[in-house]
């Protein structure tokens, strides 16, 4: 989290937030529909998805499931 609030999907890169503590609860920005993409993301075939997000292109070792 940012001090401005945004949530942010990575430390890693610069990408936009996904929403903002201070506008909404922190566990409705956790549940969002972009943060629950993401972790479906990290069990299936990202192929299967007609959009990417900045999860699909991660190089980090350390984090990439």
């Amino acid at each position: 989290m940012n001090v401005n609030g945004g949530i942010t999907p990575c430390c890693l890169y610069d990408v936009p937030d996904w929403g903002n503590a201070f506008e909404n609860k922190f566990s409705t920005v956790w549940n969002n529909e972009l943060f629950h993409e993401a972790r479906t993301r990290s069990k299936n075939d990202k192929s299967l998805y007609k959009t990417d997000i900045i999860c699909d292109r991660c190089e980090a070792p350390f984090i990439y499931i």
